[in-house]
């Protein structure tokens, strides 16, 4: 069973942090197709899905903008605001942004997408 974010405890069992369990629950709705997540269906987006389109100006907005929709459905987060850069050369998405919690409290992320994996950096 994959206990990473269920309810808030990491693979080895330990008590995830608030900031923690918001940024382990960004990356799992990152990483999955809509639908795909069954204790939340409408949630996910396959951020991998889109590297091949992730080419010019206009696909880049539409991505930052579905980042900051995953991150606001989650209860805890008031606001979220990302910028993404494509970089063509390495065929990854980085995008850097700010979470802003329901009490006041910032998260400094960079989210990184190649065609493997989705990793998030608090900064």
């Amino acid at each position: 069973m994959d206990v990473s974010t269920y309810p808030d405890l990491d693979i080895t069992g330990r008590d995830l942090t608030e900031d923690e369990s918001i940024v382990e629950c960004l990356r799992r709705g990152l990483s999955q197709p809509p639908g795909t997540l069954s204790y939340s269906p409408s949630d996910g987006f396959d951020l991998r899905a889109l590297l091949s389109r992730a080419t010019d100006l206009r696909s880049l907005y539409v991505i930052d903008g579905a980042i900051e929709a995953q991150a606001l459905r989650d209860e805890r987060v008031a606001k979220a605001s990302f910028t993404v850069a494509w970089e063509a050369n390495g065929e990854v998405l980085r995008a850097r942004g700010l979470l802003v919690k329901r009490d006041g409290a910032e998260l400094r992320l960079t989210v990184e997408a190649s065609k493997l994996t989705v990793t998030l950096l608090r900064s």
